[in-house]
């Protein structure tokens, strides 16, 4: 995981769900959803999968200073772009403002 660029008043954050299955950690167990805030998690990291995932669900969410995550209204979308290994998220918080760079990242495998 590599979050490349943020650009907004609001904190963002990676939302990551597997169907079955964990997320590893540095060698901890950190279940099977697991969220990334731009100002806790480190830049790039390596998150492990064990178990037989069949779907990753990934969602771009956002703090507005409240403490609650948000994401998927008003103007929450996001742009998909396929890399030979992996795919790079481009994405919208809920301002509807359609820059598509609120908070951009990439998945690759290894």
């Amino acid at each position: 995981m590599s979050i490349e660029k943020t650009d907004s008043e609001w904190t963002q954050g990676i939302f990551l769900e597997l169907d079955r299955g964990n997320f590893f950690v540095r060698g901890s167990d950190v279940g099977k959803c697991i969220v990334l805030w731009e100002n806790t998690a480190p830049r790039q990291m390596e998150i492990e999968l064990q178990g037989t995932p069949r779907k990753l669900f990934v969602r771009n969410v956002w703090n507005t200073g409240n403490g609650a995550m948000q994401y998927g209204h008003f103007g929450a979308a996001m742009i998909v772009d396929h890399l030979h290994d992996g795919r790079r998220y481009r994405c919208n918080d809920g301002k509807p403002d359609e820059d598509f760079d609120d908070i951009v990242f990439s998945l690759k495998l290894t």
